[in-house]
């Protein structure tokens, strides 16, 4: 009977160290963008709301943009932490995944324009569809191919293939970057874990979880050619009781 109290107590010990960190970098990364919404408010109060001349009304122009800045930044940092914390039901449908590959790729291609990096689809017809909360499933394809875009700062390509066998499709997305270094490939899908500048190290973690919730996996293997390179695998089970004329109606 102690010894089940002391595990017990073990627990709860775990779960309150495990809320604090959660706390303790909702801190951290609430706190600069309050700072910055702070500062610049107070700046707008000294300077008055009704601007005098141009060059008045660039500056206010210029704290009225970063303030909006900083509370979307904010918005996104509650959001993940939210999705963190209490994630939400997975709505699926069955779901085509060539088609789909190529919406979701060419939704984010604008945010891709601006730099040297392209996104190259290798993509097959599949026999059969894979059950999808699509909107949770794109933003899972989303933090993958902007983590390769940031980790490639001089340019290079994403190459997003996929492949079947007889109870799965994978999808994979690997990149040309630099890799992931052997001594945080163990941390990667942590809470809180990441080396950027920016980021609430959450994304990771919540793509896996998802991928999870659809009864399937996400793998990493770094690095791939010539010590370089990124690729992450997304293993979904078919779903060979339906067929592809359905695919609009059935959601489970």
């Amino acid at each position: 009977m102690a010894k089940r109290v002391l595990s017990e107590e073990e627990i709860v010990k775990e779960r309150l160290a495990y809320l604090g960190t959660m706390a303790g970098g909702l801190a951290h990364e609430l706190r600069s963008p309050l700072n910055s919404i702070h500062l610049n408010i107070e700046l707008l109060e000294r300077s008055g709301c009704e601007a005098q001349g141009e060059k008045d009304v660039e500056r206010f122009n210029k704290r009225v943009t970063r303030i909006k800045h900083e509370v979307t930044s904010l918005q996104k940092i509650l959001t993940e932490y939210l999705q963190f914390a209490r994630p939400p039901g997975v709505k699926r449908l069955a779901t085509d995944v060539r088609d789909y590959l190529y919406d979701v790729v060419e939704f984010i291609e604008p945010e891709l324009d601006n730099t040297s990096v392209r996104v190259k689809l290798e993509v097959t017809e599949h026999d059969y569809p894979v059950l999808l909360d699509r909107r949770q499933m794109e933003q899972v394809l989303q933090n993958l191919i902007f983590n390769a875009r940031d980790a490639m700062d001089e340019g290079g390509t994403i190459t997003i293939r996929t492949s079947e066998d007889d109870n799965d499709i994978r999808i994979e997305l690997e990149d040309t970057g630099p890799g992931i270094p052997l001594e945080d490939q163990d941390r990667i899908f942590e809470a809180f874990f990441t080396t950027k500048k920016t980021g609430t190290g959450l994304g990771l973690g919540i793509s896996r979880r998802i991928v999870q919730e659809h009864s399937g996996l996400l793998l990493m293997e770094s690095p791939i050619k010539q010590q370089r390179g990124t690729r992450f695998t997304i293993v979904l089970p078919k779903e060979k009781l339906l067929k592809h004329a359905d695919m609009e109606e059935v959601e489970p």
